[in-house]
């Protein structure tokens, strides 16, 4: 801890402004100068079929979702076995059939030839432009290890207009990373729907991208010659 800094563990009950005082839930009151309120981050699933328990028992799972989605994650990643780009029968429903991230997303299906492995996130702005990637050059790395990657096809679906939002620069890189590793890159197209018991991810193309914020300056530096 921080000289200076106390730390006590305990829920806010109660919120008293007037007096500066807040009230914990074991009763103690503690008073202030400043106070500023951390209430934490809570997960927002708006794609239809995804983060709820069906999804979650049909191996569709965020690895921000908790404990059990994380480990659920690993296993499914790590279930594919030599042998699993044959379609197999109805009897094989553990084998890692769709993972999805909200943040950033994995799918994987079963096809004749290839499984499926798809990754994809949100259209809305991130803090960690890279996060989303991160799961699947992981996966990409253990697969190729245990010699199954050519069993499975991965491709990275986002709704943005270049691989790395944030920068142009390292989009041109990751770019060629992804080919390098034979990662199928598909641009313009945000996930709206899972359906879990179908094996079944549904996308559609989309027109507007959100802007890197270099993008915005441009485009407000264009605004301000043009007047």
């Amino acid at each position: 801890m921080v000289l200076g800094v106390g730390y006590k563990k305990a829920n806010v009950a109660k919120f008293d402004p007037d007096t500066n005082q807040v009230t914990l839930s074991d009763g103690t009151v503690m008073s202030y100068d400043y106070l500023v309120v951390a209430t934490g981050l809570e997960n927002r699933w708006p794609v239809p079929g995804a983060g709820n328990a069906e999804a979650l028992a049909n191996n569709v799972c965020s690895i921000y979702g908790g404990a059990a989605h994380a480990a659920r994650t690993f296993i499914m990643i790590t279930g594919v076995k030599p042998g699993d780009s044959v379609r197999p029968s109805r009897s094989s429903i553990d084998l890692p059939v769709q993972l999805l991230i909200p943040l950033l997303a994995v799918s994987l299906s079963r096809a004749v030839c290839l499984l499926q492995l798809i990754f994809t996130q949100p259209p809305t702005p991130i803090k960690c432009g890279g996060a989303p990637q991160k799961i699947m050059y992981l996966a990409d790395d253990y697969l190729s290890r245990k010699g199954l990657r050519t069993q499975v096809q991965i491709s990275f679906i986002i709704p943005h207009a270049k691989i790395f939002p944030p920068s142009a620069h390292y989009s041109e890189a990751l770019a060629e990373v992804a080919a390098d590793r034979g990662i199928n890159v598909e641009l313009g197209k945000e996930l709206v729907e899972v359906k879990p018991a179908e094996n079944k991810a549904v996308f559609k193309t989309v027109r507007t991208i959100f802007p890197t914020s270099r993008e915005r300056e441009r485009e407000r530096e264009r605004s301000m010659i043009d007047r």
